[in-house]
């Protein structure tokens, strides 16, 4: 081959590279799932996201999740979609990002469903992130999705629950520090239902978890006096219908029902059996051994 052959065919593969990359930047869906099969082509799609990822900073959060939900994540969406229905895993920064976007906007539904097929795979979290894994980074994001539903006076259900099954079954290891504030946020809910008792037990055991860290203090000592009080209506209730002709079933049947009612059970998870199932793993086996963008 002559060289100005060789130069010509030199010119025509940076072209098409450069064409490549520009088709993958302008975020054509259709593209984008195409170009993204090779490794060549998915280091074009690497540095597509990282243009992406610096785009955001110096923006507002108002800003930022405009872009996310608008645009991107909309656009690597499809290629998303295609690494999952081929089912041949290997490290994906791009479909960790993409779940971390789904976090920013409130995407919960969708979010936790890619972060449990990620977590699977021990996707790690982009570099950036230097003390967390992606265990924890989804639990803290779910904390503080709860926070804003909280504030917005709508239900945390079924997705707090969900993480906390995780945590509890041990599926998920998890600074103990960040199950402490699970079990903090399960006894205000076990409160709010009416079940002080359960309450009572979370809250102890989100101290034991964290003594310095948990700040449950008041949060037992509340639920304490709600019981003790629930306790003295029983017993004052009991004590009025003693004596009377043909009430005594009938007043024990109701002051049963009464305190019943008034301690709903809650559809969380059991504390003490969670302490329980943390005693049988902590046994030796014998085996040895806002986002940021």
């Amino acid at each position: 081959m002559s060289i100005a052959l060789r130069h010509q065919e030199q010119i025509l593969k940076q072209r098409s590279a450069e064409q490549a990359a520009q088709r993958i930047q302008e975020a054509s869906q259709e593209t984008i799932s195409a170009t993204a099969t090779e490794y060549d082509q998915f280091q074009l799609l690497l540095d597509s996201l990282d243009k992406d990822v610096n785009r955001l900073h110096g923006l507002g959060i108002d800003d930022k999740n405009r872009i996310r939900a608008e645009e991107l994540i909309p656009k690597y969406r499809p290629y998303c979609q295609d690494y999952r229905k081929k089912g041949e895993p290997y490290k994906n920064p791009v479909m960790v990002q993409f779940l971390i976007w789904l976090f920013d906007v409130g995407d919960i539904h969708e979010a936790l469903d890619w972060a449990y097929y990620a977590i699977e795979q021990k996707q790690p979290l982009p570099d950036r992130f230097k003390r967390k894994d992606l265990t924890t980074f989804v639990a803290d994001a779910v904390l503080e999705w709860c926070e804003q539903q909280e504030n917005r006076k709508e239900s945390v259900e079924p997705y707090f629950t969900q993480v906390f099954q995780r945590l509890i079954d041990h599926k998920w290891p998890m600074p103990d520090a960040v199950r402490s504030k699970y079990h903090k946020k399960a006894g205000d809910l076990a409160r709010d239902q009416g079940n002080h008792k359960q309450a009572l037990e979370y809250f102890i055991r989100a101290t034991e978890l964290d003594q310095k860290g948990a700040k449950c203090k008041t949060r037992i000592d509340k639920a304490r006096k709600a019981l003790e009080k629930i306790s003295d209506e029983s017993s004052d209730l009991r004590k009025g219908t003693q004596g009377e002709p043909g009430s005594e079933s009938e007043a024990g049947s109701g002051s049963t029902e009464d305190a019943g009612s008034r301690e709903a059970v809650w559809i969380g998870i059991d504390p003490a059996k969670e302490e329980q199932e943390q005693a049988v793993v902590s046994q030796p086996t014998g085996d040895g051994a806002d986002s940021e963008t």
